[in-house]
C-alpha cells in the first residue's frame, strides 16, 4: 500500500496505519505534528520515509516505533522547526538521523533497541530521557551536548558497540544515573565526573548512581570536587577490565571494595590499579 498525506491534514492520528503499509509517497507542506501516540508504530513493512515538511513542529512518542524495516529517511534530516521529539525510532532499523538544531530534549526510550550507528546532539539539548539509547547495539559514536544536565539511568546501557562518547560526562552535568554506561565494553575512554563549574566558577555539585560504568571499557576514572559523597560510588567500575588509574575526589574518605569488584585480574585495590587521592582514605 502507498500513502500520500493529504494537504488538508495538519496532524497525524493515533495508531491509524496498518502494519502492511510499505511506502509513504509524500507528506504535505502543512503537516504540523504526528498523532499523540504511535502514528506509524508497528508498521513493520514500512521501509522509507519521504522528507519531513518544514511545517512540522512536533513528533509525538512512538511515532515510528518498531518499524523494523524502516532504514531510510530522505534527507536524513528532521526539520529545524521540530522542537518536540517523542520516543520515535525505538526498536526500528534507522541507522542515521540528523537532529533539529533547536531540540532541547530527547525523551525516554527515544532510540532504545534501534540500529542507529552514530548521532550528534545540538548544544540546545539539555535533557536526556531514561533508556534513551538502551540496547542500541549498533551505536558506535555519540556526540553529547555539553549542556546536558543529567545522564539518567540506563541511558546507554548495553550499547555494546559504543566506542566513542564525547564529552563522556558533560561539564554542565549534575547527575549520572544507575547503569548509565553499563556493559559498554568497547568504550575505551577516560571518565571524569565532578569537574564542571557554575557561572560563579564554583564546583557544580553532581550525584553519582550505582554501577554507572559496570562492565564498561573505560581506561581511567577521575572524581572531582563536584562529588561531595564521602564513600566511593557503589560498583561504579565493577567488571571494568581495562581500567588502570583512579583519582578519587577530595571529599572521599572511605573506599569500599564493591566499587571495583572484579575490575581487573587483581582483586586488591593496592595491586593492578594506580590510585591518587587528595585526602586520607580508609580501605574497607
Amino acid at each position: 500500500p502507498l500513502l500520500c498525506v493529504s494537504r488538508r491534514i495538519t496532524w497525524g492520528m493515533i495508531n491509524c496505519f496498518p502494519d502492511t503499509l510499505k511506502t509513504i509517497g509524500a507528506m504535505n507542506d502543512y503537516l504540523q505534528r504526528t498523532g499523540n501516540y504511535g502514528a506509524f508504530q508497528g508498521c513493520k513493512a514500512l521501509t522509507r520515509l519521504p522528507p519531513f515538511p518544514a511545517s512540522l513542529t512536533t513528533i509525538y512518542g512512538y511515532a515510528f516505533g518498531y518499524c523494523t524495516s524502516l532504514t531510510t529517511i530522505d534527507g536524513p534530516y528532521l526539520p529545524d522547526t521540530v522542537t518536540t521529539f517523542g520516543g520515535n525510532f525505538n526498536g526500528g532499523a534507522i541507522t542515521e538521523i540528523q537532529l533539529p538544531v533547536n531540540l532541547t530534549a530527547l525523551p525516554n526510550y527515544a532510540f532504545q533497541g534501534s540500529k542507529i550507528v552514530s548521532i550528534r546532539m545540538p548544544d540546545t539539548v539539555k535533557s536526556l530521557g531514561a533508556s534513551a539509547f538502551n540496547a542500541a547495539k549498533s551505536l558506535k559514536s555519540v556526540v553529547l551536548s555539553d549542556y546536558i544536565t543529567s545522564i539518567p539511568g540506563d541511558c546507554f546501557v548495553n550499547c555494546t558497540a559504543l566506542e566513542h562518547a564525547q564529552p563522556l560526562t558533560p561539564s554542565h552535568m549534575t547527575s549520572i544515573g544507575n547503569w548509565a554506561f553499563g556493559y559498554c565494553a568497547k568504550l575505551k575512554e577516560p571518565a571524569e565526573i565532578g569537574f564542571g563549574t557554575n557561572e560563579l566558577g564554583e564546583a557544580r555539585t553532581v550525584t553519582i548512581g550505582e554501577r554507572v560504568f559496570y562492565g564498561a571499557g573505560i581506561t581511567s576514572l577521575r572524581i572531582g570536587p563536584g562529588y561531595q559523597g564521602t564513600s566511593t560510588p557503589s560498583l561504579i567500575i565493577s567488571d571494568c577490565k581495562s581500567i588502570a588509574f583512579i583519582d578519587l575526589g577530595p571529599s572521599i574518605t572511605k573506599f569500599t571494595p564493591n566499587m571495583y569488584s572484579t575490575c581487573t585480574a587483581n582483586v586488591s585495590p593496592l595491586t593492578g590499579l594506580v590510585f591518587r587521592t587528595t585526602s586520607d582514605v580508609t580501605f574497607n
